[in-house]
């Protein structure tokens, strides 16, 4: 589901990512029912549509929501996410909104707003060891194409029904870096990115990226209404 081939065109080369996994950068998501399902953090947005996917009406969403990608952070917070291809096409758009069974095919911006879908589509390299990285993006005032679950049967989506109706979010655009909130891992875990996550972590660090447009204030923000019992 995931893509994270983008070619590099970014020029913040000298953006300083040195403390980013800082203790006084790092700020705790303490409610998984959330980030498990950010529908249901303030913000969120999703828009039915009013007829079937198969006569070319779609579901959008914004909000929070999370991509697994295996570039480490300190490429991803300066370019942010960028399309294959700059210009997207007439045949592509069907593929973007998931129009066959959910597929996207690697087009778009693909997301979504479960952090442990998002974890599972990171690459996996030598000893089984998870290469890649997870990001939370404030999606709020963009809009994604949203895409039910091409396997809802998968444990994922019965553990969390919420993904068969919503499993991915795409996005027909690029993501700039300014909207990427930061790396998020499950706090039980040493090591931010090489280790596999926990079935359900009950907390998440949040390594802050310096770059994100609310700054620390508009990051520890989004983690209030992240960390809200309602």
């Amino acid at each position: 589901m995931f893509s994270s081939d983008g070619a590099s065109t970014s020029s913040q080369s000298a953006i300083d990512l040195s403390g980013l996994y800082d203790k006084d950068n790092i700020l705790l998501l303490t409610n998984s029912s959330k980030f498990q399902n950010t529908t249901l953090v303030l913000g969120a947005s999703y828009i039915p549509a009013v007829t079937s996917v198969a006569h070319g009406a779609k579901d959008y969403f914004s909000g929070y929501v999370f991509r697994g990608d295996r570039r480490p952070a300190e490429i991803v917070l300066k370019e942010g996410f960028l399309l294959q291809h700059p210009f997207v096409s007439e045949n592509q758009l069907p593929r973007m909104a998931g129009a066959v069974r959910g597929i996207t095919w690697s087009e778009g911006i693909s997301t979504s707003i479960c952090a442990q879908a998002a974890a599972q589509y990171r690459n996996l390299g030598h000893d089984n060891l998870a290469v890649g990285y997870v990001y939370l993006i404030d999606a709020v005032h963009l809009s994604g194409f949203a895409i039910p679950s091409p396997c809802p049967d998968h444990p994922l989506a019965r553990r969390f029904p919420v993904l068969v109706p919503l499993y991915e979010v795409n996005f027909m655009h690029g993501i700039p870096n300014t909207s990427i909130v930061g790396a998020v891992w499950p706090k039980a875990l040493d090591d931010e990115h090489s280790q596999p996550w926990p079935d359900n972590p009950g907390k998440l660090s949040l390594a802050v990226n310096p770059e994100y447009e609310g700054g620390m204030e508009g990051a520890k923000a989004v983690v209030k209404r992240f960390n809200k019992s309602w």
